[in-house]
Parts: structure tokens; sequence; C-alpha cells
């Protein structure tokens, strides 16, 4: 018998289909994925594409549930946490100004006008009193707490003349008050606000020619509603323009006395903020 390996006839070589090269070639990039993730993750495959993972035996539905979904959500978890606080930074920085808490001085100049008052001379009623449109002036110095409450010290100068006086008959004012004010935290530099503060006033009536028995000058309680809006131009510097209604206790200056009256005021103002 003749055998094969007598005359050293080589093996037929073994065919495989084109279409199945076999797992375990060692040029395959694939080579024995334990699963459809650790497939995906091999730099080859990675670096030729999606379609490689399914050479691996890796169906299309296992390759989503392994690998693509987890991905997908943990995008939705970093976009859902990463929201919020992109819009709280953004809303922390255009709120700025308002909110950033501190210390403030302002001032307001404007036109006063006050209400006519009843007149009474020695105790008796002797008409009423028209004032001129005077002036007001006004300094106050503040701190702004978070939430946009402010408490301010205010003082400043109301002056008006008396149009239907025999003479000249001038009444000056010097409150002091305390207030407490709301600004309204709305996005964007305009800012709404609204106030009262209580306190004193000191006011002195001058009248010319003077009377035969002197004037003296009174101290009473006084309080202020305000509102107004202010305008920042900056972060430490704001415009503003505001409304005013002051108002006082009787006035008795001796053998003179003024019924408690109204003054309202419309004032442009400036503030700067530490």
């Amino acid at each position: 018998m003749f055998s094969r390996s007598t005359f050293n006839v080589p093996k037929s070589p073994t065919r495989y289909p084109q279409s199945s090269p076999p797992r375990s070639t060692p040029d395959h990039p694939c080579q024995k994925p334990k699963n459809a993730l650790e497939a995906c993750l091999n730099l080859k495959c990675f670096a030729r594409g999606f379609w490689i993972c399914l050479c691996a035996s890796a169906r299309p539905d296992t390759v989503f549930a392994e690998v693509l979904k987890p991905m997908l959500m943990n995008r939705i978890a970093l976009l859902a946490l990463a929201t919020p606080l992109a819009l709280y930074s953004s809303c922390a920085l255009a709120e700025r100004p308002s909110t950033t808490p501190g210390f403030y001085l302002g001032g307001d100049f404007g036109f006063a006008f006050r209400e006519d008052t009843a007149l009474r001379i020695e105790g008796a009623f002797s008409g009423y009193y028209n004032f001129k449109t005077g002036y007001r002036g006004d300094l106050h110095l503040g701190y702004r707490f978070l939430n946009g409450v402010l408490l301010e010290l205010d003082s400043g100068y109301i002056y008006n003349s008396v149009a239907n006086a025999n003479g000249s008959v001038e009444l000056h004012q010097v409150p002091v008050l305390l207030n407490l004010i709301y600004q309204f935290p709305l996005k964007g530099s305009l800012k709404p606000f609204v106030g009262f503060g209580t306190g004193g006033a000191f006011s002195q009536l001058d009248v010319s020619p003077a009377t035969s028995t002197g004037l003296h000058d009174v101290t009473t309680f006084a309080w202020q509603a305000e509102t107004g809006v202010q305008y920042a131009i900056s972060d430490h510097v704001a415009l503003g323009l505001d409304y005013k209604c002051f108002s006082t206790g009787d006035l008795e200056f001796g053998i003179i006395g003024l019924r408690s009256m109204l003054t309202h005021s419309v004032q442009m103002s400036i503030t700067f903020r530490f």
C-alpha cells in the first residue's frame, strides 16, 4: 500500500467560505469578544465603526441594550443635572446688581408739591394757605439685604412758599426717616421698588414782615410712602425716578398753626453701590 506521506503529497488546504472567516484569524479586528460591550470597546472596532461590532455575533438589539442605551441614559442624566445649574448661573449673573448684599449711598432731587392746608391764627380758622411748587433734595445711606429688601436712613430738605399770603411766608422742613424698601427682583437692569418710612421732621415757618409775637420751630412725627424705578447702568451705579408722599402732624408755630398736609415730590436719583 502506498500512503500519501510516501510521496510527500501536501494536504489540501481547508477551504472556508469567503463570507465567513474564522473568528481565530489573527488579523481579524474582533477576536473572540465575550460580549457586545467588549467588542465595541475594542480600539480597532471603534475606529472602523459600528458595523464591525455586528461581526462579533452581536445582534443590533443587544448592542443597543448593552452599549448605546446606557450611554444615552448617562447623557440624558448629565443634561438634566446641567440644565438647572446653567439656568441658575445665568440668572444669578443677571440678578447680581440687585441681589448682592452691601451698602449703598444715594441722592435725590426734584420738585415738591404741597397740598393746600388750613391756617389757624391764635387757634381760630383763618382760611387756607396755597403753596407754590417748591423743591426737595435728599441723601440716603442704606444696606441691601438678599431678596430685594433694603433698609436706609434718609434725610433732606423741603422748601415751599405760600402763594396767597400777605407778604412772604416760607415753610422749611428737614425730615429724618428710616425707610424699609422692597425692590422687585426682575431680570434685566430696570428694577421697580416700593417703600415706607417713619421718623420725624424739623419744621420752620418764616414770615415777612415779622409778626409781633415770635414764631418758634417745631419737631413732629413724620411718615413717607414712596415708589419708583431704578436703572442699573453698571454693577455699582444706578439712576432712578422716584415719587414720594410725605406728611407730618399738625404744625404749631406759636400764634400761627397749620393743619397736617401731604407733600408730593417727583425726583431724579442716583445711587452708588459698594
